[in-house]
Formats: C-alpha cells, sequence, structure tokens
C-alpha cells in the first residue's frame, strides 16, 4: 500500500470516529429524539393470535379537584368497576372531610398531580389547570404495566362512561398503531374556537398505548413549545399532531356542550354506540324524579343489561290507531297521535339550551326540531322505570309516564288519545349490538282503552326482493288514492305552479281539475275552469291528467302526478344518478313514458301497489304521508308534490332503512324555509303563507 493510500485510510478512520462521537453525543443530549424520528414510522399489525382487548387492557385517567369530588364522585362510582376497572383518579390537593375519608372502595384510587408551581417554571407554561391536565397523560403511563395496557383514556371526573361499549369499539382497532379518538362538541362555537379536529377531552379522549407512550415522552418540549395556549385539549392535538397523527372522531362521545334538559338530545340518539356523557352536573337531571347521583345509578343499572343497545332508537307505527312510537332503550319512550315519517321523529327536540350565546343559527352540529304544543306534534313521554330479565332470555324494560300532556287529541288521526297510556313494557333480544348498521323493527302491541302497551324490538337482516311493500307500511295507496277519511281535496305545488284535484275517488266518478295561475306580486289567483283538460269517469288515469305548467316561455305540458308515479315504479338503471349540476329532468320525460305501461283503472293501481315488491321498484328519495304534508297557500290547503323540477321524488326513510338501501340527498334537502303546515284546527297565518 502506498503512502497515499494509508493517508486516505486514516482520514477515512477518523471521519468515522468524529461522526461516531457526535452521535453519541447528540443522543445523550436529546434522549426523546429517536420519536421524532419514529414519529412516521408504520407500525406492523399485531400477532393474529393475540387476544382481543378487554376491559383488561384499558386504564383510565380522570382528572378532578378535590372541591368538586365531594359531590361529583357519584358520577363515577355509577360506572366504576372496583377491582375491575384500572386507572386513577388525579386530585390537585389530598382529599380532606368525613365524606371522602377513609377513601371509599367504590371509588378509583387517587393520585395528587405532580408539583404543578415546579412544572410551571420548567416549561414556562402560562396556564396552571392546562399544564397539569396534559402533563397527567405521562403520569397515567408512567403508573400504567406496559405489557397490560393498550388503551390510554383521559377524562373528567363529571362524566359518565359505558365501558362495555368503549370495549367493543376499541376491538376494532389494532392497538399497536397511533390512534387519537375523541368526540366533537355538539355546540358548534365551542368547535370554531377551539378547533373542529380536536377531541374534547372531558367526555374522553382515547390514545392507543404507543401514541401515548410517544406522547408521554415528549410532553414537557410539547408543554414549552405550547406555552402560550389556555386550552388542554387543544395542546393535547397540537402535540398529538407533532406525532403525525390526527382525530378519528367517534360519535358515542358526547361533551354535552347544551345546558338545562337533556332529555330531547338522549331521546333520539345516533346509530352509535354511546360511550361517554360529560358535563353530568351541568344540566338537569336526567330522569325528572330523580337527582343527578339517583340518575346516574338508575342509568347504568339499566346499562349492566345490555349497554350496545343504551338510548338507541327503534321507531314503530300502531296502523290501528295510527300512532307512532319512538324508543330511546334504557331511557325513554316517545308516543305520538298520527303516523309521523322517521326523517321527522329522528331530529332531537329542543328541549335543551345553548351551551353559550350564540348569535344566530344553527347552534348545533345536528339537526333539531322545536318543542311543540301541537296535539299531534307534542309526544306523550314516558321515563325508565325498571329492567328485568326474563327466563326466555329476553330482556324488558318499563316506562312509566313523566307527566300529563294535557292537550287534547290529535283529530287528524281520529281522536285516539294516548292520554289514558301509563306503562310500556319494552323486549329486547339479549343479543348484543356491535355494529349498528340501522334500527331495529318493532311491533306495537295494544289494545283500545288498555293503560298499557308492549312493544317487541328485533333485529333483521334485511329485507329480500319478494318483501310485499305493503308490510312496510308505506302510504302511497292512503296518500293518493285515499287522501282522508272524508275524501276531500287536495292540492299539489309544483315550482310556482299550482294543480288542484277533487279526490273523491270512492263515491263518485268525475274527477274536476283547476289550473292556478303563477305568483303575481306576492298573491295567487285562481283561474277560470279549464274544460280542455280531458275530464273523464276513469279516476286514476284522469288523475293523472291534471297538468300543470312550468317556465314562462312557450306552455309546455307534461302529466305531472303520472311522471311522479313514474319516478317510483319505473326502473332506470341509468337514470338513477342525480347528478347536482343536471337541475332539470323534465326532458327525460317522453322516453321514460314510452317504456312504461300505465294501469287503466283505480282498481288496477290499487292491486299494484299491494303486490309491489322491491325488485320492481327504483327508490330515489323519501317521500312525505299526505298527513304530514298539507299545507297552505293564501287561497287554501294543498299537498306538496315534488319532482318536476330541482327535487325528485321522496320515499319514506322508514322504507329505505328498512330495505337498507342508501338515499340520494335531494339539492334541496330542507324544504321548511318555503312551506308551513296546516290543518284545520291552526288558524291560516296570511303572512307566513305569503312565503311559500
Amino acid at each position: 500500500m502506498s503512502k497515499h493510500d494509508k493517508s486516505n485510510v486514516l482520514r477515512v478512520v477518523i471521519c468515522g470516529l468524529v461522526l461516531y462521537m457526535c452521535t453519541v453525543i447528540f443522543l445523550n443530549r436529546f434522549p426523546s429524539s429517536d420519536h421524532l424520528f419514529s414519529t412516521c414510522q408504520t407500525i406492523k399489525s399485531s400477532n393474529n393470535n393475540v387476544a382481543e382487548t378487554n376491559i383488561s387492557h384499558l386504564v383510565f385517567g380522570l382528572m378532578g379537584n378535590e372541591k368538586a369530588w365531594h359531590h361529583r364522585k357519584h358520577y363515577v362510582e355509577a360506572w366504576w368497576r372496583p377491582n375491575v376497572t384500572r386507572g386513577h383518579l388525579f386530585l390537585d390537593v389530598p382529599p380532606i372531610g368525613d365524606d371522602l375519608l377513609p377513601w371509599s372502595l367504590n371509588s378509583p384510587p387517587y393520585r395528587i398531580s405532580e408539583d404543578i408551581p415546579k412544572l410551571l417554571k420548567e416549561t414556562g407554561h402560562d396556564d396552571a389547570r392546562v399544564l397539569r391536565i396534559v402533563h397527567g397523560i405521562m403520569e397515567v403511563v408512567r403508573e400504567a404495566r406496559e405489557d397490560q395496557v393498550r388503551w390510554v383514556i383521559m377524562g373528567d371526573d363529571d362524566s359518565v362512561f359505558f365501558v362495555d361499549n368503549m370495549v367493543d369499539i376499541l376491538a376494532q382497532y389494532d392497538h399497536n398503531k397511533y390512534y387519537y379518538l375523541g368526540g366533537h362538541s355538539e355546540f358548534i362555537l365551542s368547535n370554531y374556537w377551539y378547533s373542529f379536529n380536536q377531541g374534547f377531552g372531558g367526555a374522553g379522549i382515547i390514545l392507543s398505548y404507543p401514541l401515548a407512550k410517544a406522547f408521554a415522552n415528549n410532553v414537557m418540549s410539547c408543554l414549552k413549545r405550547y406555552a402560550h395556549l389556555k386550552s388542554s385539549d387543544r395542546t393535547i392535538m397540537l402535540c398529538v399532531a407533532d406525532l403525525g397523527v390526527n382525530l378519528s372522531p367517534l360519535q358515542g362521545i358526547h361533551q354535552i356542550d347544551l345546558r338545562r334538559d337533556i332529555s330531547g338530545f338522549l331521546s333520539y340518539h345516533p346509530k352509535s354506540l354511546l360511550v361517554s356523557l360529560h358535563h353530568y352536573d351541568m344540566v338537569n337531571p336526567i330522569f325528572p324524579s330523580m337527582n343527578r347521583a339517583q340518575s346516574g345509578f338508575h342509568l347504568q343499572n339499566d346499562a349492566k343489561y345490555d349497554q350496545s343497545r343504551m338510548l338507541q332508537q327503534t321507531i314503530c307505527h300502531h296502523r290501528s290507531q295510527s300512532w307512532t312510537f319512538s324508543v330511546s332503550w334504557g331511557y325513554s319512550v316517545h308516543i305520538y297521535e298520527t303516523i309521523m315519517p322517521r326523517s321527522w321523529i329522528q331530529r332531537p327536540i329542543e328541549t335543551f339550551q345553548k351551551w353559550q350565546r350564540s348569535p344566530r343559527p344553527p347552534h348545533y352540529m345536528f339537526d333539531t326540531r322545536n318543542p311543540s304544543w301541537h296535539p299531534c306534534e307534542a309526544p306523550h313521554v314516558f321515563f325508565l322505570k325498571s329492567v328485568e330479565k326474563m327466563q326466555s332470555g329476553e330482556i324488558v324494560t318499563t316506562y312509566t309516564r313523566g307527566w300529563p300532556r294535557g292537550i287534547g287529541a290529535c283529530s287528524s288521526s281520529g281522536n285516539y288519545s294516548a292520554e289514558y297510556v301509563s306503562e310500556i313494557h319494552v323486549y329486547s333480544s339479549a343479543t348484543k349490538r356491535i355494529l349498528i348498521d340501522r334500527c331495529e323493527c318493532c311491533n306495537v302491541t295494544h289494545e283500545t282503552g288498555s293503560n298499557k302497551a308492549d312493544i317487541k324490538c328485533s333485529y333483521g337482516g334485511g329485507l329480500d326482493s319478494s318483501t310485499n311493500l305493503e308490510l312496510l307500511e308505506l302510504d302511497i295507496v292512503d296518500g293518493l288514492l285515499y287522501p282522508g277519511e272524508d275524501k276531500s281535496e287536495i292540492y299539489c305545488w309544483i315550482d310556482v305552479d299550482y294543480v288542484a284535484v277533487d279526490l273523491n275517488l270512492l263515491k263518485e266518478s268525475e274527477i274536476s281539475a283547476y289550473k292556478m295561475s303563477p305568483p303575481i306580486r306576492g298573491k295567487r289567483q285562481k283561474r277560470k275552469r279549464d274544460r280542455s283538460l280531458g275530464i273523464g269517469v276513469c279516476h286514476f288515469r284522469l288523475l293523472m291528467k291534471s297538468l300543470c305548467s312550468f317556465g314562462y316561455g312557450g306552455m309546455q305540458w307534461i302529466h305531472s302526478i303520472k311522471m311522479w308515479i313514474v319516478e317510483h315504479l319505473y326502473q332506470r338503471p341509468t337514470l338513477t344518478r342525480f347528478d347536482p349540476e343536471r337541475f332539470n329532468r323534465i326532458n327525460d320525460y317522453e322516453e321514460r313514458m314510452e317504456k312504461y305501461k300505465c294501469p287503466k283503472e283505480i282498481g288496477d293501481w290499487v292491486k299494484l301497489f299491494r303486490s309491489l315488491t322491491i325488485d320492481k321498484i327504483t327508490w330515489n328519495l323519501h317521500w312525505f304521508p299526505w298527513r304530514q304534508v298539507i299545507h297552505s297557500s293564501v287561497i287554501r290547503p294543498f299537498l306538496l308534490l315534488m319532482g318536476i323540477r330541482d327535487v325528485q321524488p321522496y320515499v319514506p326513510l322508514r322504507v329505505l332503512r328498512q330495505l337498507g338501501k342508501r338515499q340520494i340527498i335531494p339539492i334541496m334537502e330542507n324544504m321548511t324555509e318555503f312551506i308551513f303546515e296546516v290543518r284545520p284546527e291552526i288558524p291560516l297565518l296570511e303572512d307566513l303563507a305569503q312565503q311559500i
């Protein structure tokens, strides 16, 4: 080897030694830096032979303060399972008082948070409360045994958790990966003020153990980095984001950024497993005859029988008395004295108040409806009384009336008042529901005059192509052929024009049609009767020849009601996608009619409707039964009939859910700003009618 080659080798060796020494010094100086390099790495899935996640794999870190724990301990003791649930309550100062000491075995074991003044000095943080909560994650991880923990749950001491549901949800995730699970606020401005990408920690944030460990290793640098922030939830979100992870929202985690009576919210829960209820002492007791502590134990006692059904809404109709039942399992039952569509029933009644002042709607992250004192819209309210498991394995929940409604009967349903019903029994299977894809089915048993009603819930696997739609309570026959007990006139509004049809189908053979003019300076005037419309004696055929006009140019005529029927019954596989850019489908009408042979006599239509099966129909959107959509112009009531221009025909949401079909959202989903409901007992308000 030449002298020159030896010199080159020596240089390489020296450079290698220098690089090695720099690496060692860097790693000793920054011991957590390895996490910075491993942040974005993909963690391999765990071995398939690993045991399924259970309650022992969860560890809780509940943040509380000694002053509030005196009354909040009952909320936690309602769901905490001594020697089963793992974790600690972190207090700001040691507990004092005879009601806390000696420490209750039914409460979580407590720890005192680390020296906050010292941490404030080390991090330069501005807010002791924020620092204590964020640093608490590290304290929980430090207490946990790595070989036994898969998930770390942080929450407040005024939250109620449903641990079995939490276990079932987390069992669907790979705990070896990085996961940050949490819920949004119900109040829109809370999400706006803080972030739509954060989990609101009071209701519970869930970190997979690998993520929680990485968070704990970097918590001090994170607190220094975000020392100016005044929100612990936002700080946690940003620290997690620095590790390359974002929020995965869970619907069942409820921050309850609401005030006062939340019964309307709890009675219409979304189809997802209930995980938590936060701000428990900021709202009224959820059971009106109990205090908050009693209400918590009462709710959790029901949850012991079947957490998977807690608050799950089931809707069923009692056709003989025209009643609608809405069951919030384990909490409440509502009876409406008329047949209501699912789309309306599923919207929570706004019994609650806003979390903070809000200048204008919308206020909430979900749809709501205002409380009503109309006898057809105000429900009879029943609350949970008791739970029992039968020898057959069925679970029976009993509900008793919360208070007398006292506003009379709904006349449109035939004056069948539910005021005398005082007790409802709901029978359900003991089978756990984990994947909740749709509502359960239910049947109502009630004898006229009896003060009790029975509801049997069951979960079916969907309907096949041979299912008869008459069993699904489809209201096409009631809404079109038989529009009311008195067979009175119905009226439809299509775009800017009207058609009124005298529908005395059972008694008279003639159908008369009127055509109304478009709005003129805010008023609608009735034109003279047009005898050229083809009046005849063929009941339904002539009904569909009632003509509506549209546009202000050359008058273009269509068979409006016939088109509506065709939209429901005629299968068009290539035309069932309604693009938002395509506002007008009228031009397709002639092509469709050429391929569809309409029945001619009323008996033929009745036979067709009663023999319909799923495979014979293209379902587009939900359609509202006539009893719910009798509206009024300044002239007289009419039936809203959609399907001519911007929106496609509607089909009942209950049918879509029972069929397991997907719904296509109309271009204008909410028509309530253009229409309002009028019944004989409600006076016509001309100022509102002008809005139509």
